[in-house]
């Protein structure tokens, strides 16, 4: 049986719920750990960091092979005949919003007093630099593999830029707001999943576009979060070598 994009997104959605979301520190180490294990909580942080990134790699992989037509696996053209038959004529400009929902949700929050792992200053840049990153990536795809829409009305299909935006913004909310409670990634990573169906459901988009999309906008800001803290040091680093040799 071959899995539908819906239910497709869904179990990827679960997977991410699972393994994706930041954990707490207490709940990483215990006093039996400390005082036995030695450097086994960082081992078992590398092992989450490691494990984070499975859903997204599985979604980018299963896209690609999606592209097709692939006989062996639900393909994109089997996914459009099956969208535009349970949504004929359908027609929704709200995807165009709602790809920004999870990263609004990320700076309301902080604006509101809810407290994130960096400040309202510091998310903004993180969340620049992820958008950066991940446009830059689907930028470049769409205009060097020259993919036709659906619709026919380009060659700049792959991937879908709206659900690297939102997926790009979910993964932010995950990332500052994941270890506070698990309502927060649900929200991004379903306003996320939302866009992307839009896409397939306004015939904007493939199901091979969608799923890279998406898997591109989370490592993008994975890999975001993983360089953020190194650059921040070595510019602080630099800061204070150059106050102590301008004294």
């Amino acid at each position: 049986m071959k899995v539908q994009p819906i239910t497709f997104l869904l179990i990827f959605f679960l997977f991410q719920a699972k393994t994706g979301i930041p954990q707490k520190a207490d709940t990483l180490r215990s006093d039996w750990s400390i005082s036995f294990c030695g450097n086994c909580n960082k081992t078992q942080e590398k092992r989450q960091q490691v494990c984070a990134y499975i859903a997204p790699v599985i979604l980018v992989t299963y896209g690609i092979m999606a592209i097709g037509p692939n006989p062996h696996i639900y393909d994109r053209f089997q996914a459009k005949a099956d969208v535009q038959k349970a949504f004929p004529g359908f027609y929704s400009p709200a995807d165009n919003y709602l790809q920004f929902a999870p990263a609004a949700a990320v700076f309301g929050l902080s604006a509101g007093g809810v407290k994130g792992k960096h400040t309202l200053g510091e998310q903004l840049i993180l969340y620049a630099g992820s958008m950066l990153v991940s446009e830059g990536i689907a930028t470049g795809l769409k205009y060097s593999t020259h993919i036709l829409r659906p619709d026919n009305s380009a060659y700049n299909s792959f991937p879908s830029g709206h659900t690297t935006s939102a997926f790009t913004g979910a993964e932010l909310l995950n990332q500052e707001y994941g270890s506070s409670s698990v309502l927060y990634p649900i929200l991004g990573y379903g306003a996320a999943s939302a866009t992307g169906m839009m896409r397939l459901m306004n015939n904007r988009h493939w199901l091979s576009d969608v799923l890279v999309g998406a898997g591109i906008g989370m490592i993008s800001t994975k890999l975001v979060y993983t360089v953020y803290p190194k650059l921040k040091k070595r510019l602080c680093k630099n800061q204070k070598e150059t106050g102590t040799s301008m004294m």
